[in-house]
């Protein structure tokens, strides 16, 4: 009962017994005999269970339109739905609301700042340094981290202290950078993986 209403992920949780359910009996026990229980009792007790029922689905279709309004605004914000079409029918989806499909170029320039990483204490031969984009492209297959075959580093930039801004082709290969190549040493300098 302590947890009913709470909040869990930003939805309500609804707390009841099963309709089974008989106080004083232990899971697993044999059940006590019940006691007689009067027929008005009874039907008020059905009633108040024909209430409770009602009550619950009217609160899960309250949830429904929670997440389907939180879903049109995600498409709202991805720019895939014209919000004056989200906000004529906040109940469903139209076809006609959702935008021209993604072009790649579109979806890249989306998601450059989830495709980056910022290698840091990198060593101070420009050699190395150049040759990062090549490196971190054989590095990656071989460690079986990128998604498909070709080249994993889009472009790498040099930043201002020690390190460079290393653009990936997905954002699944800058998660799996980020998280298996800081340690690892080029040249004479262990290297740091983050966001940048």
């Amino acid at each position: 009962q302590q947890l009913d209403g709470a909040e869990f992920e930003n939805c309500k949780l609804k707390i009841s017994r099963p309709p089974d359910y008989a106080l004083g009996t232990i899971p697993g026990m044999t059940p006590t005999v019940p006691v007689a229980t009067p027929p008005v009792a009874m039907m008020a007790s059905q009633q108040f269970a024909n209430a409770t029922m009602q009550m619950a689905q009217l609160q899960q279709l309250q949830q429904i339109q929670i997440m389907q309004a939180t879903q049109q605004m995600q498409l709202v914000r991805a720019g895939l739905l014209n919000p004056g079409a989200a906000a004529a029918v906040p109940a469903a989806v139209p076809v006609a609301a959702v935008k021209e499909p993604l072009t790649h170029e579109a979806a890249m320039a989306m998601s450059l700042r989830a495709r980056r990483v910022r290698v840091g204490n990198m060593p101070s031969d420009p050699e190395l340094a150049a040759g990062l984009k090549e490196f971190l492209n054989a590095l990656l297959p071989a460690l079986k981290l990128s998604v498909r075959d070709g080249e994993c580093v889009i472009v790498t930039t040099p930043d201002a202290t020690d390190g460079a801004l290393v653009e990936l082709r997905t954002v699944r290969e800058a998660q799996n950078a980020r998280q298996n190549l800081g340690g690892l040493k080029y040249g004479d300098n262990t290297l740091t993986v983050d966001w940048p």
